[in-house]
């Protein structure tokens, strides 16, 4: 098992927190002896699907399930748009934005903009830390070379994805999503279309993310533009005083 003290939480939520990826060798009892002797706080545990030996462990140590984190991939083989998909795609353009900008996205993230997210869902939690949370994320990302971007519709600003490349021409989605404040509902898809067609102008290999089986609406506008689902992890919390 592998264990990562996830310092920017207490940055992020106020807590000290611990995460934990479990391998599918794991046994239950090895993975409680090894979160026994973890500090007190916030506890995040993934583990591979069909662990269930792990799973009932966890459950029965007071944890609970939370979500799915899946990851998904695409490999840049972009589908012509075609029929109403393409009218939609046909009103919309896109662009990068400066760091002048970046409030403006950061104040649509304070408007509650995922309301899918495991710690927005956390009754421990509130919403106005679950936003920081992503707002940091955002600024952590860019930190680390990530561009954002901006989608339009009939110059509307409706929504923003954010790209990050990392080794071998690897593209990273670490955050996308629509404007709670614009009102071009049903526009996923199109903005999953751009932010491919986006990196394949930078020859990019392929695109990698994460996304929460809480939010089925993004599961299936991944699964409409291409990409394939390439692993899953049950996520578990527990909050130790």
């Amino acid at each position: 098992m592998k264990i990562v003290n996830a310092v920017w939480e207490l940055r992020n939520l106020g807590v000290v927190c611990t995460e934990a990826t479990v391998d599918s060798r794991d046994s239950g009892d090895a993975v409680m002896k090894q979160l026994k002797e973890l500090p007190l706080g916030y506890q995040v545990v993934k583990v591979p699907v069909a662990c269930v030996d792990v799973m009932n462990a966890l459950q029965r140590a007071n944890f609970f399930h939370i979500e799915c984190s899946i990851k998904v991939e695409h490999g840049l083989e972009i589908k012509p748009p075609e029929g109403l998909f393409d009218r939609m795609v046909s009103v919309c353009d896109y662009e990068m934005i400066d760091e002048g900008e970046i409030e403006r996205v950061s104040e649509e993230i304070r408007s509650d903009m995922f309301k899918t997210d495991r710690v927005r869902l956390d009754p421990k939690f509130n919403r106005n830390q679950a936003a920081t949370r992503y707002v940091n994320w955002m600024l952590d990302e860019i930190s680390q070379g990530g561009s954002v971007y901006e989608v339009r519709a009939k110059s509307k600003r409706i929504g923003f994805f954010l790209l990050r490349v990392g080794l071998n021409r690897i593209g990273y989605c670490a955050l996308a999503g629509l404007y709670p404040s614009s009102n071009f509902p049903g526009f996923g898809n199109v903005l999953l279309h751009l932010l491919l067609v986006e990196a394949k102008k930078r020859s990019l290999l392929c695109i990698s993310s994460n996304i929460s089986s809480n939010n089925l609406a993004v599961f299936k506008n991944h699964i409409e533009q291409g990409f394939k689902v390439k692993d899953i992890h049950y996520v578990y919390v527990r909050h130790m005083s």
